[in-house]
């Protein structure tokens, strides 16, 4: 057992297990990236929650200590070789001590600026002791050859260690209309960025930096062979043996095998991507996107332009009246206000409205944005107006809640229809987030109709084209599935075609913001790292296949095994529960609005009336109440702040702030509902109390009701 330990160790052979360390070193990390390529492109569960990831962790962490125990042994062995080393090091060091201040000093008269200062100061100690160490081994190896290898070890650890921040696929860089670039590690590194910019790696620039990384490597590789040759006294040929020799070849078969896997996977992605072409009917390209998007329209940037200026003068109008935490009843329009309050913000709001002039934006149909499809970089393209349309729709909502509450039909109606021409505008959108901006505008929209048709207010031909209109818009709805998985499948396939490289030029420096986007230009280097590339092309391949259908309900509901193309699909799959709570509550005020019309013939609600829509989540007709039903209200609360005396306020001021406070009440009414996607039945409720508690559980009942005067 002692001379196999000895063997292991390189007991007697520390340079020769300096060199299989440092090889070891690297096809530890050579593999380590191999393997886990390889588990996530064949099943993401694999390597997160098996023992393969036991395992495979406690092999990296192993290999990783026992190649820093040969590497750190052979140092340690060339040290005490090294005659008066001890004595070199302490004169470096004194020399290093006294030259760093002095350096310091001439920099600070120079730069006053502290933190560069100490930033210089630091940089200069560390560039000493750099070269400072050939000084130490000068004795036995020539100070020429070591201080090369040394530069050419940390040119290559600076290479990749960059090029490792700025590809971390742990880190979500993608700018997008809604979440603005965030920091990331690489960014705290002194180095990473300035390195992005000098060597221009969003372009071809990084296939020459990464190069120059893999060159100086191997310089690097070759002076320690030789040096530690030298040291140990024999040939180079001799002291490369079998163990080296076995380690190259691994490296080189992972290599091959890796870049035969990428090729064959890249092959399947093109021809998946001429079947989702055939599918769609549509090419794969931003340029036939955008096609769909315009249909026959021409852009009109100016007109967004100008109703953002709108809408930037209806908030700074807001901000100038409201305080004490009033813009919390805005996500409330029918919350129950003092009448002091109530009308100071129906006036505040009336007057913001006439001086933002928003009313002359609703315009059918509203002209499209400007876009550059062009350009292939559709994740991320900023969509300013899919916000603007949403704040329209707020805007609306509360002018309908105000007209309700004072009995104006007309205005009331007319906000249902600028609330359909927002809709009638997203509708003709391609992108997911339009979808479901749309869906959120149609809910306001369906929201509003059944306060102004609890109102009592509406004609009845007036209900009868709201009938209509439901019926349309859930037809449109279901409609425009197939092309928004269109638009998805192209910019999910984009993300992976940096890396797979088709149909793609390159990755943009900046963003649309002017934001800086510090992503690599990934296929001038996939021949560099073959096992990445056949990740992505895989990933491609199987997102292309996935998104091979025509409604969000034939979307995968479990992970298909393929972790970036379940990532990619994943909210579209719960895009499908969306899509039928949105045609539930259409469903709902259609059937509410036969029950009025009913009424208004017989003079009474029934009791059970036929011919009710069906509820999307069951098939079954929509569940129908006439009697006692809950309702949650909301109503101003002012809670007191501290006066500098110790007491509480109790009259509204300045010192304190409105909040609101919810009831539950019981109302004679009539409601029609859907039990939801999660196919439980609460009575209609989209909140429940537990027993015996104050807590609110929600729950997913989609319902409208009509009270009973």
């Amino acid at each position: 057992m002692n001379p196999l330990l000895r063997k292991i160790f390189f007991w007697d052979e520390p340079e020769q297990g300096a060199f299989f360390g440092l090889t070891l070193l690297l096809l530890t990390l050579w593999s380590a990236f191999s393997v886990f390529c390889a588990c996530v492109a064949a099943y993401s569960r694999i390597f997160t929650f098996t023992a393969v990831a036991v395992t495979f962790f406690s092999w990296l962490i192993l290999s990783c200590l026992y190649s820093l125990f040969l590497v750190i042994k052979g140092v340690v062995y060339i040290i005490k070789q090294t005659p008066r080393f001890w004595m070199r090091l302490l004169k470096m060091l004194a020399a290093v001590a006294v030259l760093t201040p002095l350096c310091t000093a001439l920099v600070y008269n120079l730069l006053s600026d502290p933190p560069i200062t100490a930033v210089l100061a630091i940089l200069t100690a560390f560039c000493l002791a750099f070269f400072g160490s050939v000084y130490l081994f000068r004795p036995i190896v020539p100070p020429a050859k070591l201080l090369s290898c040394l530069l050419s070890w940390t040119g290559a650890f600076l290479v990749f260690s960059t090029l490792f921040c700025l590809a971390n696929p742990l880190e979500d860089r993608v700018p997008h209309e809604f979440n603005r670039c965030p920091e990331w590690l690489g960014q705290d590194i002194p180095y990473v960025v300035p390195f992005w910019r000098w060597f221009g790696l969003s372009g071809k620039g990084c296939f020459w930096f990464t190069l120059a990384g893999f060159l100086m490597l191997a310089i690097a590789y070759l002076l320690t062979w030789c040096i530690l040759a030298k040291l140990s006294g024999v040939s180079m040929r001799r002291f490369c043996g079998r163990d080296i020799r076995v380690q190259w070849a691994i490296m080189a078969g992972i290599y091959v095998v890796t870049l035969c896997f990428a090729l064959g996977s890249n092959a399947q992605y093109r021809t998946s991507v001429k079947a989702l072409e055939m599918h769609f009917g549509y090419p794969m390209t931003g340029a036939g996107l955008g096609q769909i998007y315009y249909d026959g329209q021409a852009p009109d940037a100016a007109y967004w332009k100008r109703l953002d200026a709108s809408l930037e003068r209806y908030d700074q109008e807001q901000k100038k009246t409201e305080d004490n935490g009033e813009c919390t009843f805005d996500a409330y329009p029918d919350a129950v206000l003092p009448k002091e309050l109530y009308e100071k913000r129906r006036t505040s709001f009336l007057n913001s409205l006439k001086t933002a002039g928003l009313q002359q934006y609703y315009v059918s149909p509203m002209p499209p944005d400007e876009k550059d499809f062009s350009a292939k970089y559709l994740y991320g393209m900023p969509l300013p107006e899919l916000s603007e349309c949403r704040k329209l729709a707020r805007i609306e909502q509360r002018r309908c809640q105000y007209a309700i509450d004072s009995g104006d039909f007309n205005t009331a109606a007319q906000c249902i229809a600028h609330l359909d021409i927002l809709c009638d505008f997203l509708s003709r959108d391609c992108f997911h987030i339009a979808f479901l901006i749309w869906r959120q505008v149609g809910l306001i929209r369906n929201e509003m109709l059944a306060k102004l048709l609890a109102s009592g207010l509406p004609t009845d031909k007036w209900l009868e084209e709201q009938t209509n209109q439901l019926l349309h818009w859930e037809k449109s709805f279901e409609q425009k599935e197939k092309m928004i998985l269109y638009s998805q499948a192209i910019i999910n396939l984009e993300l992976l075609q940096l890396v797979v490289g088709e149909h793609l030029t390159e990755w943009k420096a900046y963003d649309f913001n002017g934001n800086w986007n510090y992503w690599l230009y990934f296929k001038s280097i996939r021949f560099s790292f073959p096992q990445g590339w056949w990740l992505a092309a895989k990933s491609a391949r199987d997102c292309a296949r996935v998104m091979k259908v025509t409604s969000f309900e034939q979307l995968p509901q479990k992970a298909t095994g393929s972790v970036l193309a379940d990532r990619m699909i994943s909210s579209l799959s719960r895009t499908s529960q969306k899509k039928r709570s949105y045609i539930a509550s259409c469903r709902v005020l259609r059937g509410l609005i036969a029950v009025e019309q009913l009424k208004r013939r017989t003079g009474v609600y029934p009791d059970s009336p036929n011919d009710l829509p069906a509820d999307p989540f069951t098939n079954q007709p929509l569940k129908y109440r006439k009697g006692q039903c809950e309702v949650r209200r909301y109503y101003a609360k002012w809670l007191p702040g501290e006066t500098e005396e110790g007491a509480e306020d109790v009259e509204p001021s300045q010192n304190g702030e409105w909040t609101l406070e919810d009831k539950t009440e019981t109302v004679e009414a009539v409601q029609i509902w859907s039990i939801g996607p999660d196919g439980i039945d609460d009575g209609g409720l989209d909140v429940v109390k537990e027993e015996g508690s104050d807590v609110w559980q929600r729950t997913d009942d989609i319902r409208f009701l009509l009270p009973i005067p």
